[in-house]
């Protein structure tokens, strides 16, 4: 992506690659200047100065995430599963027998929840898939982290 194109996405998710055989990285670009695009990384929560040339604009997934029947959203941080995320409601007093396995699904990168087979589609997009492939294409942490 070209500095222009970086100032134009700010606030979008973004891979990172640092060298043409390394892991992705993913984030969200937070602001440019004249060289720079500056990337809040998943890894932190500093934005960190970063050629817009090693930037593609791409979705991914952040966290496992459930929505309750009230349709908030609640997650962890990775590495955790959806029965940690699970726990956490049922420790906040929220009853977790109604709800849907539809509720069960991922946030993106930008904090957006998706059901797990579109989040399917975004990770295998991203390359996040741990060995390349699923069985199904249903989204499962097992198959992230």
């Amino acid at each position: 992506m070209t500095l222009d194109e970086a100032l134009h996405a700010t606030g979008e998710e973004v891979r990172y690659l640092s060298r043409d055989d390394a892991e992705p990285d993913f984030g969200i670009i937070k602001r440019c200047n004249e060289l720079y695009a500056f990337v809040i990384y998943s890894h932190s929560d500093t934005p960190m100065a970063t050629l817009p040339e090693r930037l593609t604009l791409m979705r991914w997934i952040k966290a496992a995430a459930v929505r309750d029947t009230d349709g908030k959203v609640w997650s962890l941080p990775r590495p955790a599963r959806h029965n940690d995320v699970l726990r956490k409601l049922r420790a906040e007093g929220a009853q977790t027998d109604e709800l849907d396995p539809d509720m069960q699904g991922f946030l993106t990168g930008s904090g957006a929840f998706t059901r797990r087979t579109p989040a399917y589609v975004i990770a295998t997009k991203a390359g996040q898939i741990l060995g390349g492939q699923i069985q199904t294409p249903q989204l499962s942490t097992d198959d992230l982290w």
